[in-house]
């Protein structure tokens, strides 16, 4: 356990290397989290607008949709594994005393704990001057998001995890494969647009997915949206795709592992 504590340690200390970066990533969350606290108002102030939640609502929304991307979209995991597998150092991991899964984990939280204090605070920080974060609707909600948001985590760890073990297959494709990924758990996720909006036929798809645990499941329980025995099925189904998301992670790695040896005579 110790050595991969000091992976996280080594992958928080190359993040806070580079200051520009930091600044960089507090004004680029602030400015995208802007535009959309700005166009939202002027869809309420018009009336187009028929969420089924009030204005200050929506806003602790996109202010939390923004911090939770922060933690979750990011396809680092994906680039780095095919960086190992382009270069072939993913063979000397299968020689070392600890799992490549569980480094790569621990240097995802390593970045995440960075983006927490250095990014996501700062954020929200200056945003609450500038716009009213609704308080989360009991301690029950505020557990609840606290929990769910934490093994959220897993899940989308384990789809970047899958799609950069796609390139065993699809070797020069990270790049397309990453950007596809992202658009589409933007989309689906209600990291973007609450999905409770969305046309029916693209609500039904996206409400069966383990995306939605990132983003509107947690949010909606903050703000109240959610609640009651809701609540407890949402955290029992996301531990049910968080176990098939293990089995299914495991397997696709004996599977890539064949198709190293192979591509190694």
């Amino acid at each position: 356990m110790a050595r991969y504590c000091y992976m996280a340690y080594l992958s928080f200390k190359s993040s806070i290397a580079y200051k520009a970066e930091v600044w960089f990533g507090i004004f680029t969350s602030v400015l995208t989290l802007s535009i959309q606290i700005f166009l939202w108002k002027a869809l309420f102030q018009y009336g187009e607008s028929n969420v089924g939640v009030s204005f200050d609502q929506m806003i602790t929304y996109f202010i939390l949709s923004t911090a939770l991307s922060l933690c979750l979209i990011n396809s680092s995991v994906l680039d780095e594994i095919a960086k190992d597998i382009r270069e072939g150092t993913i063979a000397n991991y299968l020689a070392k005393p600890y799992k490549y899964k569980i480094s790569l984990l621990s240097k995802s939280l390593g970045r995440i704990f960075f983006s927490l204090l250095f990014v996501i605070m700062p954020m929200i920080i200056i945003s609450s001057i500038f716009f009213t974060i609704q308080a989360p609707h009991s301690l029950v909600s505020l557990l609840a998001t606290i929990l769910i948001s934490i093994c959220s985590f897993y899940i989308f760890f384990s789809i970047y995890y899958i799609a950069g073990l796609s390139t065993f297959w699809f070797m020069g494709m990270q790049g397309a494969i990453g950007l596809l990924i992202e658009n589409i758990l933007r989309l689906l996720s209600g990291a973007l647009i609450p999905i409770w909006i969305f046309p029916k036929w693209l609500y039904t798809i996206a409400s069966y997915l383990p995306v939605r645990y990132g983003f509107d499941v947690p949010i909606s329980i903050y703000i109240g949206r959610t609640a009651g025995s809701d609540i407890v099925k949402g955290i029992a189904v996301q531990f049910i795709w968080i176990l098939s998301l293990i089995i299914v992670d495991n397997i696709v790695w004996r599977i890539s592992i064949r198709k190293l040896v192979i591509q190694g005579g």
